[in-house]
């Protein structure tokens, strides 16, 4: 977790508890706070992927295991939703003015 990996403070973490509730185990564990290196080398390799696919780099079915096409496509539709939150986000701001 970030606090106890010393990136944030107590009082942080209480506002993100009282803000996430019972989400507040995933909400840390991808918090921005998080340095690419404090990723685990699975999800960086998905990561990795999808800027292959993203790129136009051809995968075949036979390339990844079951497994890892399940999770590659959670890692894109997460992705897809964050970004969609942040291009909301901006026209709320925006809308706000």
């Amino acid at each position: 977790m970030a606090l106890g990996r010393g990136l944030c403070t107590k009082q942080e973490r209480e506002k993100c508890e009282a803000e996430f509730g019972e989400n507040i185990e995933w909400t840390c564990a991808n918090c921005p706070k998080k340095s690419r290196d404090d990723l685990h080398p699975y999800t960086l390799k998905l990561l990795g992927l999808v800027n292959l696919q993203g790129a136009g780099y051809p995968l075949h079915a036979n390339d990844l295991t079951l497994e890892e096409w399940t999770d590659l496509a959670r890692v894109k539709t997460w992705l897809e939703q964050r970004r969609e939150k942040e291009r909301l986000d901006q026209w709320l701001a925006i809308a706000r003015r």
